[in-house]
């Protein structure tokens, strides 16, 4: 079992976190820690518990899944990404289903082409 990468963990929740535009304050606030221990899980400083994590997923509208997902194993990632495509398709419509696969293909494609190139 692969073990948690805290410094990954806490980058991640620094990314939602700035993508939701709110400052570590905020998040603090609204995950019911404190600043200084939100400071130190984003900078793993310290290892979070459970339920603080579960505190800043809710806090952030994203599941401890999407901000553990950098301590998984490939095989785990995949299950994790492949899930997550299976939720947005579910959302989508037929025709919006078709343009996202397209989407995807085509992008899959640009991706092995540049990594072909430089010789990965």
């Amino acid at each position: 079992m692969k073990p948690i990468n805290y410094k990954a963990l806490g980058a991640k929740i620094k990314e939602y976190r700035k993508k939701e535009n709110i400052t570590q304050e905020q998040l603090a606030e609204m995950a019911d820690i404190s600043l200084s221990h939100m400071s130190n899980v984003e900078t793993a400083s310290v290892s979070v518990s459970l339920p603080a994590l579960k505190l800043i997923a809710d806090a952030l509208g994203v599941t401890i899944d999407e901000l553990l997902v950098d301590s998984y194993s490939k095989k785990q990632k995949k299950y994790f990404y492949s899930k997550k495509m299976d939720l947005i398709m579910e959302q989508c419509e037929t025709v919006e289903q078709e343009i996202i696969v397209n989407t995807v293909s085509t992008l899959a494609d640009n991706l092995l082409k540049s990594r072909k190139k430089k010789g990965v």
